[in-house]
C-alpha cells in the first residue's frame, strides 16, 4: 500500500481520537448532540435559562470558558507550573 494510504488512515485515527474526546468533553459539561429539526445536528445546553444550540466549535469555545484554570484563585504563580494557569498574577498580565 502507498505512503499516502497510510498517512490517511493516521489522520483518520487521530480524527476519530478527536472526535471522542470532544464528545466525552462536551457531554461531560452538561452539552447534549441533538436535532431538534432532523435536517441539522447541533450542540445543546440550557445557558441563563435559555436553551442554545450551535456548532461543535462555538460549543467547544463556550465550555472551555467554563472550565477552571488549576491555580485559579491563588495569589501567587506556582513554581512548578509553566503556562497561564489563573492564578492573580496570571490574571494581572492578562488584562
Amino acid at each position: 500500500m502507498s505512503e499516502q494510504f497510510h498517512l490517511l488512515e493516521s489522520v483518520r485515527k487521530i480524527n476519530d481520537t478527536v472526535e471522542l474526546a470532544t464528545k466525552q468533553f462536551l457531554e461531560s459539561m452538561g452539552w447534549k448532540y441533538t436535532c431538534d429539526t432532523c435536517s441539522l445536528w447541533l450542540w445543546g445546553k440550557e445557558i441563563d435559562g435559555k436553551q442554545v444550540r450551535v456548532g461543535e466549535s462555538t460549543a467547544m469555545w463556550i465550555a472551555e470558558s467554563e472550565v477552571k484554570l488549576p491555580y485559579e484563585g491563588n495569589s501567587e504563580h506556582p513554581k512548578d507550573y509553566d503556562g497561564p494557569c489563573g492564578c492573580d498574577e496570571c490574571l494581572a498580565y492578562a488584562c
